[in-house]
């Protein structure tokens, strides 16, 4: 019998025990087991049979005084599932050779982080996340909402991972575009307050003394007083 054998054995053993001693309602029993299987199964990177035999311990805990034990299985299973998680997308974002994919991962990686307190972590997410996005944002065929969500991600990012939050590029550069989308709107009532709406929100971004800044102030005045 080879080894795999022996593995297949003692599994078909484990579970037929807890089985048969769910059905006999040893509950204790049958969820000791039903834990040892949800153990391997995640050991062995089986994650649904995992998930089956963690459901599986979590029903035999179901009476109230088990519930201290429901929580501690409960928890435990998540922790497993989490580190699995992590453990996969840290895989994707090092060899994926599209940043595309890379972001989508590495964002879901940082939101796991973040709930996880792992502020060391995070920021090496967040600094792949920021490489990715400049890359990207140097794509030829990318439309000017785009460009401009690319931006505010970086700025966020950037903030994130720098204590002085320098991210002033970043804001010179979506401001910019902020006036581009604006400029490119007409005056009608349909888009003036959308032009507005733009210019405010480039404003908000560029330091007063710039001469930008007291260039596009003055056009929204004027088009404040137009439909004033």
């Amino acid at each position: 019998m080879t080894l795999v054998d022996d593995d297949h054995s003692n599994y078909e053993m484990i579970r037929k025990d807890a089985e048969d001693n769910y059905d006999n309602g040893r509950l204790r029993d049958a969820y000791r087991h039903f834990s040892s299987l949800t153990e391997k199964m995640l050991a062995d990177d089986m994650v649904e049979e995992a998930l089956y035999f963690g459901y599986r311990s979590l029903l035999c805990l179901t009476e109230p005084e088990y519930h201290y034990d429901y929580l501690r299985e409960l928890a435990k299973l998540g922790l497993n599932l989490l580190m699995k998680v992590l453990k996969e997308t840290s895989s994707i974002i090092a060899t994926d050779t599209d940043p595309h994919i890379r972001i989508d991962f590495g964002q879901l990686q940082a939101q796991l982080l973040k709930q996880m307190s792992n502020p060391i972590q995070l920021q090496q997410t967040n600094a792949q996340l920021i490489d990715d996005y400049e890359l990207i944002s140097k794509e030829h065929d990318l439309i000017v909402t785009e460009k401009i969500h690319i931006l505010e991600k970086l700025i966020v990012l950037n903030e994130e991972i720098s204590e002085e939050g320098d991210s002033h590029s970043y804001k010179g550069r979506l401001a910019q575009l902020y006036i581009q989308e604006a400029d490119d709107l007409t005056e009608d009532e349909i888009n003036i307050y959308q032009k507005i709406h733009l210019y405010e929100e480039a404003l908000k971004l560029l330091a007063s003394k710039n001469p930008l800044y007291q260039r596009i102030a003055k056009k929204m005045k004027r088009l404040k007083m137009d439909i004033a």
